[in-house]
C-alpha cells in the first residue's frame, strides 16, 4: 500500500473532509497511472483510501459513467463540472485521458 500526495482545489478540501466528495476526477499523469485500490492519498488536510480507479478517454466519458455530485458537490450540473475539470486542460486530457478515483476517509 502506497501513499500519494495530491493537491486539489481549495473549495473541494472541505468536501473531501466531510465525505461529500468521494470521487476525485483528474488527468492521468505518471503519479496517478500506478495508483491502486488500497493506496492512501494525502490531500492538504485530509487522508483518503482508494476504493476504485477507473480510466476514461476524457472527462466527457468520465461524466457519462460517474456521479458528478460525488465529484463536485454543489456544482450546477454535469456540464459545469466538465468545464471545471477541463479548465486549462482541454488539450492535455485528449492526450493523457482522465481518471476517476473513488475514495473513503482514511484513519490517521
Amino acid at each position: 500500500m502506497a501513499t500519494r500526495h495530491l493537491k486539489t482545489r481549495p473549495e473541494w478540501e472541505n468536501a473531501l473532509r466531510s465525505g461529500l466528495k468521494t470521487i476525485d476526477a483528474r488527468l492521468v499523469t505518471d503519479d496517478i497511472a500506478g495508483l491502486e485500490v488500497g493506496d492512501v492519498v494525502q490531500y492538504p488536510g485530509v487522508r483518503a483510501r482508494v476504493l476504485r480507479v477507473q480510466f476514461y478517454p476524457g472527462f466527457g466519458d468520465l461524466l457519462t459513467y460517474e456521479d458528478w455530485n460525488r465529484i463536485a458537490p454543489g456544482a450546477a450540473g454535469p456540464e459545469a463540472v466538465r468545464h471545471l475539470l477541463e479548465a486549462g486542460h482541454s488539450v492535455t486530457v485528449h492526450q493523457t485521458g482522465a481518471v476517476a478515483i473513488e475514495l473513503e476517509p482514511a484513519a490517521d
